[in-house]
């Protein structure tokens, strides 16, 4: 291969490439954080329910 058969990219194919790869990588994190928050937000969820659960089972005089 001769290095006159490299062409190199444009400034604007190099611009476009590299806009996209930041972008999926955002998309990945927020995707990500998301999925974290939401994971925490059910877990609370039954954590909130078993606690509220528990009390009323300890304070109900007729369960």
């Amino acid at each position: 291969m001769d290095d006159t058969d490299f062409a190199a990219p444009s400034h604007e194919e190099v611009r476009t490439d590299v806009r996209a790869l930041f972008l999926g990588a955002i998309r990945m994190t927020l995707e990500m954080l998301l999925e974290e928050e939401i994971r925490g937000l059910v877990g609370a969820g039954n954590r909130w329910r078993g606690a509220r659960t528990n009390a009323t089972a300890a304070t109900c005089e007729v369960c």
